[in-house]
């Protein structure tokens, strides 16, 4: 809306008061970058112009995006710190947010019946029967599956299986063949393992705050002319 674009100016205009400047060589990485989804150059070229743009207009853009997140970077995330006590801090305070739950690890297998209900059937006996004798599941993918994650009837199934087990379930659409392998209990993350995670949303949460105090500082100060294109 109107205000995203008066806080993406008060921020290029800030920016340019610092004689914050682009490499050449920046802006040409970026257009290269943009220019791989295309097949060709003129593929490229005829997507600019139907969106109204020459390349001068994206490499401008470019500019403006490179130094308002310069000057983002340089003079609001660079003044943000998370000290360890804070981490320590926010982990004792939200215990519920670090418990993981039950979950399992399994190797899965799913016929669909597209056409031929009786032959999807058929392969899928013939896959359960390979497991009984002890042989692999062909064409499984191995998967991490939590509680609450699949439909009750399939998650009762598999987390009833004890390591090694195997189960077969007919849904409408196919038929599921699990193999567990691991079964894990509910846990707790330990406060090494959730650190960055909590530093992460830490310094989001205070980058937020920062923008937002530099916006209305900023704004009181500045008169903003929004043109129509």
């Amino acid at each position: 809306g109107i205000n995203r674009l008066i806080e993406d100016r008060l921020i290029l205009n800030a920016a340019n008061k610092k004689g914050i400047e682009i490499k050449k060589e920046m802006i040409d990485e970026k257009i290269n970058q943009v220019k791989k989804n295309y097949t060709t150059e003129q593929e490229f070229i005829n997507d600019l112009t139907g969106q109204g743009l020459t390349l001068s207009d994206l490499r401008e853009r470019f500019t403006d995006q490179l130094k308002s997140q310069l000057f983002i970077d340089h003079e609001i995330k660079s003044s943000i710190v998370i000290n360890p006590q804070e981490v320590t801090d926010y982990y004792q305070q939200n215990p519920e947010q670090f418990i993981k739950p039950e979950h399992v690890e399994a190797d899965s297998l799913f016929i669909p019946f597209g056409t031929d209900t009786e032959a999807a059937r058929q392969k899928a006996s013939e896959a359960y029967e390979a497991l009984k004798k002890g042989n692999p599941l062909n064409k499984a993918s191995r998967s991490v599956i939590f509680r609450e994650q699949m439909k009750p009837e399939i998650e009762a199934e598999i987390f009833r299986l004890g390591q090694g087990g195997f189960t077969r379930l007919e849904t409408a659409e196919g038929i599921f063949i699990f193999k567990l392998q691991n079964k894990f209990p509910e846990s707790t993350v330990s406060l090494n393992e959730a650190k960055e995670q909590i530093t992460q949303f830490l310094f989001a949460k205070k980058l937020k705050e920062k923008m937002q105090t530099w916006f209305e500082k900023t704004k009181a100060e500045t008169f903003i002319e929004i043109k129509n294109p």
